[in-house]
């Protein structure tokens, strides 16, 4: 009866330890665990390309670490695509909009000046998107 409760105690230990060393996070985001998102550009800044890197274990590679980098782009000369991270708990993750320049776009940013930008949300929504 000892020698039941030594394996059990040792089998839960052992996966404790598996858990805690491999760190699996499974999020359901199309089968990865993103681990770190970071942004050049600190969020939608449609004025400042930016570039948004991080890393990930990927779940259908066995959970091998894999690496990612996209850069804010102009897709027309008036559709800018901006890159940036969402966190959630303690996950973050990379998403990506088309955003519309009033002025044009080039070189992966609006043209233009900051105050000629349209006005979206209340002070903070805007300072809310600074950190994500």
């Amino acid at each position: 009866m000892k020698k039941a409760w030594w394996f059990a105690i040792v089998v839960i230990v052992i996966i404790i330890i598996i858990l805690l060393f491999v760190r699996v996070r499974l999020t359901g985001y199309f089968g990865t665990s993103i681990d770190s998102c970071s942004d050049s550009d600190f969020g939608k800044d449609y004025m400042k390309k930016g570039i948004v890197h991080g890393e990930f274990n990927d779940i259908q590679k066995g959970f091998q670490t894999d690496y990612f980098l996209e850069e804010d782009y102009c897709k027309n000369d008036r559709v800018l695509v901006e890159y940036y991270c969402i966190k959630e708990g303690l996950h973050s993750y990379q998403d990506f909009e088309e955003f519309t320049c009033p002025k044009g776009c080039s070189s992966g940013k609006c043209l233009g000046n900051y105050d000629e930008m349209p006005k979206k949300g209340s002070f903070w929504d805007y300072f809310r998107n600074l950190f994500n």
